[in-house]
């Protein structure tokens, strides 16, 4: 029989094997199994088999063949499931990384053309200003000589 625990951070979370059931602190929500033999089971990955109780029939023990195939099968079946969901994931993540690389070598040009046209309307904007800079020292230089 198997016998629940109580989650403990300091305990093991898989159930514990134990033949009498003497423990009576058990938790409220948990029922109390009831105990049919005090040997111990088999456990397989998805039922459980005592083949120490009555004997099976063939038909039982060919029932238990099949569900042990089918058993086998189903865990083939999820680990290639596993790994072609891989596959998926690992092309989508690629194609989102190139995708993602052309988008931002898009905007890398982008920001740089805006740059450079920045550039030009600030070095025409100088061009402007010296200009008129140079017009006002000589009209400077023509008020300084019409005074003299």
């Amino acid at each position: 029989m198997i016998a629940a625990t109580d989650s403990h951070p300091n305990r093991d979370s898989t159930p514990q094997v134990d033949t009498h059931f003497e423990h009576e602190d058990m938790h409220p929500t948990h029922k109390a199994p009831q105990q049919t033999s005090p040997r111990r089971t088999q456990t397989t990955s998805f039922f459980t088999v005592d083949p120490t109780t009555v004997p099976m029939s063939e038909e039982e023990k060919e029932n238990l063949k099949i569900l042990r195939r089918l058993e086998g099968e189903l865990s083939e079946t999820m680990t290639d499931l596993d790994k072609k969901l891989h596959r998926v994931l690992a092309k989508q993540e690629y194609d989102y990384m190139k995708c993602f690389t052309m988008y931002v070598k898009r905007k890398e040009r982008d920001l740089k053309e805006l740059v450079e046209k920045l550039s030009e309307k600030a070095k025409h904007a100088d061009r402007v200003k010296d200009e008129r800079i140079r017009q006002l020292e000589d009209a400077c230089r023509k008020a300084i000589a019409n005074e003299t």
